[in-house]
């Protein structure tokens, strides 16, 4: 698990920028799919985020401009970009694999132990952090959980069960 938040729990990142802006957009889009805190700011109605932005861009009001804890700044950053800040290796532990399983909801979640048990050797792939079901505020009907259960709760828990049996992992990752 990557760790992204302080001890006290406050996001470690800031993102300024606005809602129209395809670029914001695409940013907020991937961090809400990673397990990284972090705080948004509409520079559309917070003028202080507004004259943040253009004092750290020289003038210019160029968004998203995200701030992180060390105090570096990321302007239009792509999703490699914030990979690469946050040390995520995008490199396998080996050339050749059996089979890649390209997702982490929750059919890659689920595929990921069976083929471990079974000993296909692969590797796994996941553009976002939970997958769609991840993000569900609640899940109801689900096998095993009569009360239901949070989406974020629930991958976390395929994902500790993939962990068990070794699956090795690459977390946000474009497959092309």
């Amino acid at each position: 698990m990557l760790a992204h938040r302080r001890t006290d729990g406050t996001p470690k990142i800031t993102v300024y920028g606005g809602p129209r802006c395809s670029d914001y957009r695409q940013s907020k889009q991937f961090l809400g799919e990673q397990p990284v805190r972090h705080n948004w700011v509409d520079i559309g109605e917070d003028e202080e985020g507004r004259k943040r932005v253009q004092d750290l861009n020289d003038g210019k009001q160029i968004i998203p401009t995200i701030i992180f804890e060390d105090g570096s700044i990321l302007v239009e950053p792509s999703n490699a970009e914030l990979v690469a800040k946050w040390g995520i290796s995008p490199k396998s532990k080996r050339e050749y694999y059996d089979l890649v399983i390209v997702g982490s909801g929750f059919v890659g979640l689920t595929t990921a132990p069976y083929a471990a048990r079974r000993g296909i050797d692969f590797g796994h792939r996941e553009g976002r952090h939970t997958g769609q079901a991840g993000t569900t505020e609640r899940i109801d009907n689900y096998p095993g959980f009569v009360e239901g259960i949070g989406g974020n709760e629930l991958a976390d828990q395929k994902k500790a069960d993939a962990v068990r049996f070794d699956v090795e992992i690459l977390p946000a990752q474009a497959v092309t």
